[in-house]
């Protein structure tokens, strides 16, 4: 890493990056690990009572679940 080498520091860091992957790809997968099987979604929801229902909300997602 070099302060005044902006391009190569950027290559450095791809190569770096596709180089991790790829070493990835070769090596057993451990399924207890749970970092690399990705981060579990987070939702907003709340009981609605006099509806009887759960309301789920996401990004771009609306969801009603009538109980």
């Amino acid at each position: 890493m070099s302060n005044n080498d902006y391009l190569g520091n950027v290559l450095n860091l791809t190569t770096f990056g596709t180089d991790y992957a790829y070493r990835k790809l070769r090596e057993r997968v451990n399924k207890t690990d749970w970092i690399s099987h990705g981060r579990p979604a987070v939702i907003n929801a709340f009981y609605a009572p006099l509806e009887n229902s759960i309301r789920m909300f996401q990004t771009d997602l609306f969801v009603v679940y009538n109980v």
